[in-house]
């Protein structure tokens, strides 16, 4: 079996390294891969044809230049293979599963939905393979140098990528062993960061920007827009609240409502709806202004009436402009922000769920592992179904709004956010996710106080941390010890 690579990028290069099958390349062979009179030539004496040609510009807005290479400059060659009974073995990316809700996608998934020039085209490219190749190997894979070579690398963008070394040995795997049809190359999903680490052990992590178009944010909706919920009266918090909002009140160093904010911004959500009260929105505006020293914009609306936490919502219906939301009460404190990212795309609503050992003070959920979906949300059950209560952090899409005029008052008067998050459930389109974090609900004294010694404690063993290289274990009432060895720690001990 003759095999020949089209393409001299990254991935033909390590191919034609490892196999010394012969390859054509732009650079020393002058060839124009979209014009077919210019390298067809070569191609009559090889049984297959391993086409790594792309134009591979995920920022690309030019349309035409990219459907010029990955769609009609395919369909040459997929043409003239049929013709001549070569067989095509063709180099496709994963970003056709762009919309797919499996981290590992299964060569069963439909690719749907390409949400960028480059997707879109390797997704007509590919059905063209499948329609008018008579024998073909489509493969999907993504590929990074090796070794790393930035000095830093993205703890934020996961993929299902390796080292193109890795890549390139099970293409030529493939390919010797004849394989046919449609096949995944990748390793289960993994951060950039984790990648970097197998070649460069001590790079350190970057953050790559929420508007920034890499990876993570090809596969996965960004969720543009906060709310803080910061009303009520805090009645629990008298004398302090007598004149003024709890969620100005110090928790540790910062006023209480910088902490929320920094859990939005975590997020990637610089887009923020802070609603309060009459009372107490120009201490608010006062203190937090625009949003410009902070990185974000902030808007502000006023809750006239104390009508409960979905009530307040309901006021930033048109702020929202149609798009999915990230909703966070102002009192509610996640001493660490990075246990908390979602990397899918949420279609529905997400609770964000704390195993606690008094359930009973919450709404609690009972959970489906099998669908990772919720099954039911009881407000302060007598006997709770499960440990999982519900903390002040969800994600809605736009129906939510829809549901709250149509709520009914519940017997404190209230429009209740159970009654919303219990919608979803009935529709069973709210997934959730478990914190590991120490969270607080800081509404009390007791709380209050709770919330500042956490914050103290985890910041004095991350220091000592980072200063020892020792590592976190959590125990189930957020208290903090190091360990001097590495230890893989799911939910409580």
């Amino acid at each position: 079996m003759k095999v020949i690579i089209l393409g001299d990028g990254l991935l033909a290069t390590e191919i034609q390294k490892q196999t010394k099958w012969k390859n054509i390349s732009r650079k020393k062979d002058d060839v124009e891969f979209t014009d077919e009179q210019t390298y067809f030539r070569f191609l009559r004496e090889y049984d297959v044809i391993l086409n790594c040609i792309a134009n591979t510009d995920t920022y690309s807005k030019d349309k035409e230049s990219m459907l010029k290479t990955n769609v009609k400059g395919l369909s040459r060659l997929v043409d003239w293979c049929s013709n001549n009974e070569k067989k095509l073995v063709h180099i496709s990316s994963d970003y056709v599963y762009a919309n797919c809700k499996n981290e590992e996608p299964s060569e069963n998934d439909v690719p749907v939905h390409a949400e960028n020039w480059y997707s879109y085209s390797k997704l007509v490219g590919d059905a063209y393979v499948e329609l008018k190749a008579k024998d073909y190997l489509i493969i999907r894979c993504s590929h990074k140098p090796t070794p790393f070579p930035y000095p830093k690398a993205f703890a934020n963008v996961k993929g299902n990528f390796d080292y193109v070394d890795v890549i390139a040995k099970q293409i030529v795997k493939l390919v010797k062993d004849d394989a046919k049809g449609i096949y995944n190359i990748g390793t289960r999903s993994k951060t950039l960061y984790m990648l970097a680490q197998k070649t460069k052990p001590t790079i350190p992590p970057d953050v790559a920007p929420a508007n920034m178009p890499n990876e993570l944010n090809m596969r996965k909706k960004q969720i543009r827009k906060g709310i803080v919920l910061a009303g009520g009266n805090g009645t629990r918090l008298r004398p302090l609240t007598y004149v003024t909002n709890k969620s100005l009140l110090p928790v540790y160093d910062k006023p209480m409502i910088y902490h929320p904010i920094e859990t939005l911004k975590s997020m990637g959500v610089n887009d923020i709806m802070i609603v309060s009260s009459p009372d107490h929105v120009g201490q608010v505006v006062q203190l937090l202004g625009s949003g410009r020293s902070m990185g974000v914009k902030f808007s502000y609306e006023i809750q006239d009436e104390a009508n409960g936490i979905a009530g307040a919502l309901g006021l930033c219906e048109e702020w929202a402009n149609d798009e999915s939301v990230m909703v966070i009460l102002g009192d509610n404190i996640y001493i660490d922000n990075d246990d908390l990212k979602v990397d899918k795309d949420i279609d529905g609503a997400m609770v964000f769920l704390k195993d606690v050992h008094d359930p009973e003070r919450f709404g609690v959920a009972e959970v489906n592992w099998d669908t990772k979906k919720i099954k039911s949300i009881e407000e302060k059950p007598i006997k709770p179904k499960s440990n999982y209560c519900v903390t002040g952090l969800y994600i809605y899409d736009n129906r939510v709004w829809d549901i709250i005029k149509r709520l009914k008052p519940s017997g404190r008067g209230e429009l209740e956010i159970t009654d919303v998050n219990n919608q979803y459930v009935q529709w069973g389109d709210m997934e959730y996710k478990i914190v590991n974090t120490p969270w607080v609900d800081a509404g009390t004294f007791d709380s209050l106080l709770s919330a500042t010694n956490q914050i103290v404690n985890y910041r004095h063993f991350k220091k000592k941390m980072i200063q020892n290289g020792d590592i976190k274990v959590v125990d189930r009432n957020g208290k903090y010890r190091a360990a001097k060895k590495k230890l893989t720690v799911k939910n409580n001990i």
